[in-house]
């Protein structure tokens, strides 16, 4: 039932295109001095990452992501989105 409640949300209509504040104030605190060569050597599991905002984040700020979603649409969506499509 929870999956058809989620596919449901994500086929029907965009989600946020911006990651979480706490998110990017945590990375920024904790990651954000580090070089990005250093960046691309950690790894990032979203679990439930919907249509991929914070992993186009990451991603943009070099870090290796990856995540997984209980929907299909959300994550058909999402490696649209971290491919440069849109949301």
């Amino acid at each position: 039932m929870a999956q058809n409640m989620w596919e449901r949300i994500h086929s029907q209509r965009g989600w946020a295109k911006y990651p979480n504040e706490e998110l990017v104030r945590f990375m920024g605190w904790n990651f954000f001095k580090l070089s990005r060569e250093k960046r691309g050597r950690i790894k990032i599991l979203e679990v439930g990452c919907g249509q991929g905002a914070n992993l186009w984040f990451l991603s943009k700020e070099g870090f290796c992501v990856y995540g997984v979603d209980i929907s299909p649409s959300a994550i058909k969506k999402a490696k649209n989105y971290l491919r440069g499509g849109t949301m």
